[in-house]
């Protein structure tokens, strides 16, 4: 766009090569000037705009916008877009630039067929519940990147490696994939908040994709909490379960179990309805080590979209 518009001002076009290595070797002679041809029917633009135009008209309009027009017939042209019109994507750009060349002005306004009222989806009024809930246990909500990297993933949470979906080109080692689960990203931002006082009582909402087989994915919304103080333990993050139980209208059952990330004897998995929706305990010190925290830290995290078909059906009422 640059390189026409300096063009258009008396500028000299020049070619450049430039050779790529990644993912394979290749050259390519820039700029690329390639105009693109699309075919647009007349009945396709009456439809949209709710006038009667000819093909000719059609052909003359876009010529006002500097597009090139061929009539194929009278329900056919041929439009050839140029090089610097990277914004039309598709017909109903073009038709876009038609009624603007035609004046908006003369188009005559229509009231809608139907009245739509807009409200917040089930999923949305779910979320706010989970929010103000957690908000109401005197926690901070806090909003990190989808993206991450293995190691805070997996290697400082004492894990070993999984599936994730992973970058084909990452442009920094920080973001290499997404994110299978919520509670590394809590470390991290505790990680850059060691400098501020305790308490630091900190949740997020947020999505998590989690490879099912092989091409297939499963994206999930989860709730990660992290209490990170001296007298931080598995007593005090089970408490928040409960409450968040009985307010979301869900029975939890906690079964112990053995965790990487957790100290043995002091983190258990979360079933409801005889499903594992998710993980509490304590953070293990080699974890805690690798993320430079002197405090302990209890964590929970759940999927919220394991049980939300139910709390869909009770329409998630906000109490």
């Amino acid at each position: 766009i640059m390189c026409t518009a300096l063009a258009d001002r008396g500028g000299e076009i020049e070619s450049v090569e430039v050779h790529y290595s990644y993912p394979e070797e290749r050259v390519v002679e820039t700029p690329i000037l390639n105009t693109v041809k699309l075919e647009l029917r007349v009945e396709y633009v009456e439809s949209i705009l709710g006038i009667k135009l000819s093909s000719s008209q059609i052909s003359s309009l876009l010529r006002r916008s500097r597009f090139d027009a061929r009539i194929l017939d009278d329900e056919r042209l041929e439009v050839e877009v140029p090089c610097y019109r990277k914004d039309i994507l598709h017909p109903i750009d073009v038709v876009e630039d038609i009624s603007i060349a035609y004046d908006l002005n003369k188009i005559p306004p229509r009231w809608p067929i139907s009245q739509t009222f807009g409200s917040l989806s089930p999923r949305t009024l779910l979320l706010e519940k989970v929010r103000e809930l957690a908000l109401g246990y005197g926690l901070q909500e806090v909003l990190s990147f989808t993206l991450t990297n293995k190691d805070d993933l997996f290697g400082k949470m004492n894990l070993p490696d999984m599936d994730v979906v992973e970058v084909e080109n990452p442009k920094t080692p920080k973001y290499t994939c997404l994110r299978t689960w919520i509670i590394p990203s809590l470390m991290d931002f505790l990680q850059h908040n060691i400098h501020f006082e305790y308490p630091q009582r900190v949740f997020e909402v947020g999505d998590c994709v989690v490879p099912t087989r092989k091409g297939h994915v499963e994206e999930k919304i989860k709730l990660a909490i992290a209490l990170a103080h001296k007298n931080a333990g598995f007593t005090e993050a089970k408490s928040i379960l409960d409450s968040l139980a009985v307010n979301l209208g869900i029975e939890v059952e906690v079964k112990e179990t053995i965790h990487g990330s957790f100290i043995e004897g002091r983190v258990g998995k979360i079933f409801s309805n005889q499903d594992e929706i998710g993980v509490i305990g304590e953070i293990h010190p080699a974890v805690l080590t690798n993320w430079n925290l002197t405090v302990p830290v209890s964590a929970l995290e759940i999927d919220v979209t394991s049980f939300a078909a139910k709390t869909f059906t009770q329409k998630a009422k906000l109490e």
